[in-house]
């Protein structure tokens, strides 16, 4: 489950990261009695979806034009919306711990550049590393073990008048050890959200054309990296039941995106249930899969025979298809 900007900040501020002075605003929240003593804002909804800035979610307005633009915001069906300082800065950064399913491990991403894919970033040389960058890079360790995190990310991190913050939060926490957490806020934003949740299933929308379906956080995400029109992507979990796949499947339908590509590993997942389920819930999008793992040789043979084309590695598809 990804969880809201401001409560990754709050969790942040707990751990020692420096975030911008801020405050939540609702609709019930009374504007007029505010006060604050910061003359620039950055106003920002808080959703679950990314590609706030393009679709006007993000706005940067001061004292004068706040209560104009808050209710811009409210009147686009937002319902919180976090206002900050707005910081300038002289260095942007890319910096994050993800977890790694091939490898079952924590690993640190870095890029000296903010505000880009994580693909574009790479794994954090602590020997040569800043000694500020590498006190954060530790700090979101922690944060990722204590809160069973699949992702956490801060993009940009900024370097302002000789401190490092953090302008954004992304973090993402395994669904199943979500009752271990109980300071965190559990939001569930739309129908598909919730059957993912109720599931299992790791689900996060966004604004694209491609759906991506993977067995555990680290593949699934390492497959998003690969394409910049994702509308969505979909972790079904290592282990998954043929029940749980059809459920994946229902959500990918209730989404409609316009293709889908899947990219399973089954090392605990069966690769025949998978492509089973796939074939009796007949998608009717152009479906691309690379599959391999426990019982791959059935799987791609249920598929072939049923006209799905299958691949043999994700960059096979890139330089086919897409």
């Amino acid at each position: 489950m990804r969880v809201k900007e401001y409560i990754g900040k709050e969790i942040f501020k707990k751990y020692g990261i420096e975030i911008p002075k801020s405050f939540l605003v609702t609709k019930d929240t009374n504007l007029e009695s505010l006060k604050f003593d910061f003359e620039e804002l950055v106003l920002k909804a808080q959703v679950l979806f990314g590609n706030r800035m393009k679709n006007n979610l993000i706005i940067f307005s001061n004292k004068q034009n706040f209560f104009k633009d808050i209710n811009t915001l409210f009147s686009k069906g937002i319902k919180e919306i976090l206002v900050e300082e707005r910081i300038y800065f002289e260095k942007e950064f890319y910096l994050a711990v993800f977890l790694d399913t091939y490898e079952r491990k924590l690993k640190v991403l870095f890029s000296e550049k903010g505000g880009i894919d994580v693909s574009e970033a790479s794994e954090l040389n602590f020997n040569n590393a800043n000694e500020k960058i590498k006190e954060i890079a530790k700090k979101l360790l922690k944060i990722a073990i204590d809160y069973d995190a699949e992702l956490v990310e801060i993009n940009p991190l900024v370097l302002s008048k000789n401190s490092y913050i953090a302008l954004d939060s992304k973090i993402i926490i395994d669904n199943n050890s979500l009752y271990k957490h109980k300071d965190i806020k559990i939001e569930i934003e739309n129908e598909i959200e919730r059957i993912a949740f109720e599931n299992g299933i790791s689900f996060v929308d966004l604004n694209g054309s491609i759906g991506i379906v993977g067995v555990g956080a680290g593949l699934t995400m390492a497959t998003m990296d690969f394409f910049t029109d994702v509308a969505f992507f979909m972790d079904i979990g290592g282990g998954a039941l043929a029940e749980k796949i059809k459920v994946a499947l229902k959500i990918i339908k209730m989404r409609k995106p316009k293709k889908v590509i899947f990219n399973i590993f089954g090392g605990i997942t069966r690769c025949d249930e998978v492509a089973k389920a796939i074939v009796e819930e007949k998608l009717n999008i152009p479906i691309f899969i690379r599959i391999s793992g426990t019982n791959e040789e059935i799987a791609k043979k249920i598929l072939k025979e049923n006209g799905i084309e299958v691949f043999d590695s994700l960059e096979e598809i890139i330089r086919t298809y897409l």
